[in-house]
């Protein structure tokens, strides 16, 4: 619905979250990664036309090593920008009007990496066959993807696409059943094909905090880590782009070593500033060991407002030997958390270090 906030927002109900906090850690604690399952590690793999991402680096991106300084925008209009095209999409003029100034600003504070949510409430731009298995993606989402891409070359933007805003949204036998699996992989391979060698689209980003879902037996983590596999494999085959997954907390990392990602991310907020959940209380090579993680690590959401000395987050993350940050968030009128960020306090820290990007790549070529 153009204009509409989301009826209830995924990733920013706190309050109902902290009293399950511990709990959900022991079970996460408790969850075991099958490595005979591996697929695609990233010390065997090399995405096409990317340089191999090593631990602890920084992400190597068109040409440069570079640390990940952003936002997450996440969405202009909930279930809207990518599928609703002239009606609400991205490539709706009046949608795309608003925007301009959003990722101008982004850009000008040295924020080159933007988190943009896609098929968020109930994935609808996915079609489904007569028996509701996924057959195909709405047109429209490529002309809206063409869009946000033209906006990215005007601004020197970079996109991380998360697919999904969590493992519900989908039907739970596309996650449970194998043949539904390999069907979803396959209705949004020609996606993953159509963008390859784009150098706008830094990575797709399967899941946005999956672990509430598992943590709270909506879905088994098997099943969700064999959709991960599934999705993560199909776009190493069909593209050069990375493939991350956007956890809940430091505490959900162990389910997603192992299942095909190139880097790791994971969200901090405020509340999470005590035990293994405090991401801003360790560090990488301290969080690398705890969890076994074989790829650098991206803190995908944090509060960087104003009243939160955002500074000095920027400048820790960094110190701290991430691989980037990115703050929520840049439309912060279109969320409940009205969480905005401090853009001066982001451009002073970009200012200070010359790896802070992607930078200047060349522009976006046509689709295939």
């Amino acid at each position: 619905m153009a204009g509409a906030m989301p009826p209830c927002l995924p990733s920013r109900r706190h309050a109902m979250r902290t009293g399950r906090l511990a709990a959900a850690s022991r079970r996460a604690g408790g969850l075991t990664v099958t490595l005979a399952l591996l697929l695609f590690t990233l010390s065997g793999r090399t995405p096409m036309g990317a340089a191999p991402v090593e631990p602890g680096s920084r992400i190597p991106w068109q040409g440069g090593a570079w640390y990940l300084h952003g936002a997450n925008l996440p969405w202009y209009n909930w279930a809207c920008d990518f599928g609703c095209g002239a009606q609400g999409g991205v490539s709706d003029p009046a949608v795309r009007a608003a925007l301009e100034p959003v990722l101008r600003a982004a850009s000008a504070a040295g924020m080159r990496v933007v988190r943009w949510w896609m098929f968020e409430g109930g994935a609808k731009p996915i079609q489904r066959d007569a028996d509701g298995a996924p057959a195909g993606l709405d047109p429209t989402v490529y002309a809206d993807i063409d869009a946000a891409l033209a906006l990215a070359d005007e601004h020197d933007i970079y996109f991380i696409f998360t697919l999904f805003a969590a493992p519900s949204d989908l039907p739970l036998g596309w996650l449970t059943d194998p043949a539904q699996r390999v069907r979803l992989a396959e209705a949004l391979a020609p996606l993953f094909g159509r963008y390859r060698g784009q150098p706008r689209l830094l990575a797709w980003d399967l899941f946005n905090e999956p672990e509430w879902d598992i943590w709270n037996h909506k879905v088994s983590a098997e099943a969700v880590q064999a959709m991960v596999r599934e999705l993560a494999a199909t776009v190493h085959a069909q593209s050069d782009t990375y493939v991350t997954l956007g956890s809940a907390m430091l505490d959900g990392l162990p389910l997603w070593v192992g299942q095909g990602l190139d880097y790791y991310t994971a969200h901090w907020y405020d509340y999470m500033s005590t035990g293994n959940w405090c991401a801003l209380c360790t560090d990488y090579a301290a969080v690398r060991a705890r969890n076994g993680l074989d790829a650098p690590l991206v803190i995908g959401e944090f509060y960087a407002g104003p009243d939160a000395s955002a500074r000095q987050r920027f400048t820790a993350w960094y110190d701290k030997g991430y691989a980037g940050a990115l703050a929520w968030s840049l439309v912060p009128e279109r969320t409940f958390d009205r969480m905005a960020i401090d853009l001066g306090a982001a451009a002073a820290f970009a200012a200070e270090r010359a790896d802070t990007g992607p930078r200047a790549a060349a522009p976006s070529r046509e689709p295939n």
